[in-house]
């Protein structure tokens, strides 16, 4: 997979065809812990740029849909996380 699609033949896809591909899973993941449409939409879209970014340093062993969730459940728990802060702050000064 590479971050630009090229114009030579090329098994793996491009980034563009990953996110056509796997876009409304991810987003689908993130809807049914977060109940919440817009926030869902905002992870997916941070979910595909952190993969982007990092596609160059991908273990191409492992499966896309398995390092795509992988990063979805990052931004997840750093939602997660934050927002407990923003609510709490008192609760996170023991970490």
């Amino acid at each position: 997979m590479e971050a630009n699609a090229r114009s030579d033949p090329d098994p793996s896809p491009s980034f563009e065809e990953v996110v056509r591909l796997h876009e409304r899973e991810i987003y689908r993941l993130l809807l049914v812990q977060l109940e919440d449409p817009e926030v869902a939409e905002d992870l997916t879209q941070e979910t595909f740029v952190s993969a982007y970014r990092s596609v160059s340093s991908r273990n191409p062993e492992e499966e896309v849909r398995t390092w795509l969730c992988r990063f979805a459940l990052e931004h997840l728990a750093l939602f997660i996380r934050s927002r407990r802060i923003q609510t709490n702050p008192d609760e996170d000064s023991s970490e």
